[in-house]
């Protein structure tokens, strides 16, 4: 598939091509290029805790969409289970220890909040 068409199927299904950036150092760039991958950051160990509950409020908000499809209610039980199990003790002994990691891109050049050295 060629470029051209590529784009043209990401289009027809709803996908805009963005530029995004990612801010790294020269060796980091090098590491992506030539592995054509990105490394992600273990994000208990990043110094903005609000990364952390960024993650919480979208996997509230999915839910919240999710009983929107469903308005009478049919899923409410178990959504609700999802969304308060982790302040629930009850549910402490069976949480698994899930470790989360991140990427982070920027659609503006010139973000400062992202840059890193």
């Amino acid at each position: 598939m060629s470029i051209e068409s590529e784009r043209k199927f990401r289009e027809s299904i709803g996908f805009k091509d963005k530029i995004v950036y990612h801010y790294c150092s020269i060796e980091a760039m090098y590491g992506i290029l030539s592995n054509k991958s990105f490394w992600l950051t273990f994000l208990e160990s990043s110094n903005d805790s609000t990364e952390l509950k960024l993650g919480e409020q979208i996997i509230k908000e999915a839910i919240e969409e999710l009983k929107k499809d469903y308005p009478r209610g049919e899923h409410d039980e178990i959504l609700n289970k999802i969304l308060f199990a982790p302040k629930d003790r009850k549910y402490n002994k069976h949480k698994p220890r899930f470790r989360y990691y991140g990427l982070s891109l920027v659609e503006d050049s010139d973000s400062l909040t992202h840059y890193t050295i």
